[in-house]
Order: structure tokens, then C-alpha cells, then sequence
């Protein structure tokens, strides 16, 4: 099994060089952009990444999502994918 973090781990915070959601039409892609704390050019951290899920989610127009990361040379890059 996966070892998660316990309370009191730092949760390390990076700035968000690329976002992107895949798996919606535009106007969906906005509504979720709209609604995520994560932001381009903002900082974010996994924990912050799953409460964008559960947001994405709570919308009630996906039955699935999660978030994938990938480093770049400016930060980090993230994808909400949904279903």
C-alpha cells in the first residue's frame, strides 16, 4: 500500500507553469477553471489539487476526475481530467 503523508508533512507548494483540463467541452472546461483554486501562474500543492477534484466533482456534471502533474523548468504542470 501507498504510504500517505501524515498530518504535519509538509505539503510542498509549486507554481502551476501549465493547466489544462481534458475530457469536457469548453464551456465546461471554463466552469472548472472557474471553480478550482488552482490557478496558471498560481502556487499550488496535492493537497490543494485533491480539494480541486472534490470541487470538479461537487459540480455534478462529471462522474469522474482526478489530476495528474509533470515538472517543467518553470514550475509544474497540471491536468484535470474528467469524465
Amino acid at each position: 500500500p501507498a504510504s500517505r503523508p501524515t498530518e504535519g508533512t509538509p505539503d510542498l507548494a509549486n507554481t502551476v507553469a501549465d493547466l489544462q483540463v481534458v475530457g469536457a467541452e469548453p464551456d465546461l472546461q471554463q466552469l472548472i477553471l472557474s471553480r478550482v483554486q488552482t490557478k496558471l501562474g498560481g502556487v499550488t500543492s496535492r493537497k490543494q489539487l485533491e480539494q480541486d477534484v472534490a470541487t470538479i466533482l461537487g459540480t455534478g456534471f462529471f462522474a469522474n476526475a482526478q489530476f495528474s502533474t509533470r515538472n517543467l523548468p518553470t514550475g509544474v504542470g497540471v491536468v484535470f481530467q474528467v469524465e
